[in-house]
């Protein structure tokens, strides 16, 4: 069984490749944070999906990716443990 903190940074290295391949910059630095917020204003309007974007499929893991990725982003630029 793994911890919570090892599913922390595996989702967030796999949504990271993901962002990655779908053309948004995931590279764990503050500014990629800008392609997160671009990201999500493309395939979401206000509480769901858009119908046929990246989070119309898995949701929930793809949502729980990309917290895990901001939460890992911001850890890393601030030195946190």
């Amino acid at each position: 069984m793994t911890s919570l903190l090892d599913d922390v940074r595996t989702s967030a290295d796999w949504i990271a490749s993901a962002l990655d391949s779908s053309g948004y910059r995931a590279d764990f630095s503050p500014g990629s944070l800008h392609d997160v917020e671009r990201f999500m204003t493309e395939h979401s309007n206000p509480g769901t999906a858009v119908e046929g974007g990246l989070l119309a499929a898995g949701l929930g893991a793809r949502l729980f990716g990309v917290g895990c990725y901001v939460g890992e982003t911001v850890r890393l630029s601030l030195g946190g443990v």
